[in-house]
């Protein structure tokens, strides 16, 4: 089920950006891993009612801004992967997903 359609989480809003590169990976542990690493957010987020301090707090997660990107931020799936995202009203909007390289170079996409 988790290697299958991009789940909705409370909390969680995917761009079609996000839901893109979700689709353009085809192997069954790096979306079990992603699911799993949405999953966990949403379940801080909803225990703290939207606070997202929390997930900066989570040591799994290393949430933080970008440095020069305005509010856009990221959070860490695995070592070399991420997560941009934008924290508003208690709810992450999800961007990207994808290598840290290339999220780190793109990762709010224009239009």
């Amino acid at each position: 089920m988790l290697a299958q359609d991009l789940l909705s989480f409370p909390g969680l809003e995917y761009q079609a950006a996000f839901r893109a590169d979700y689709d353009r990976e085809r192997e069954v542990q790096p979306r079990v891993k992603l699911q799993g690493t949405l999953a966990k957010a949403a379940v801080l987020l909803k225990e703290s009612k939207g606070d997202v301090s929390v997930l900066k707090k989570d040591g799994g997660l290393r949430y933080d801004k970008y440095t020069n990107m305005g509010d856009i931020e990221h959070f860490r799936v695995t070592q070399g992967v991420r997560v941009s995202c934008r924290s508003q009203g208690g709810k992450l909007t999800l961007y990207r997903y994808g290598k840290e390289e290339d999220i780190n170079k793109n990762p709010y996409p224009k239009g």
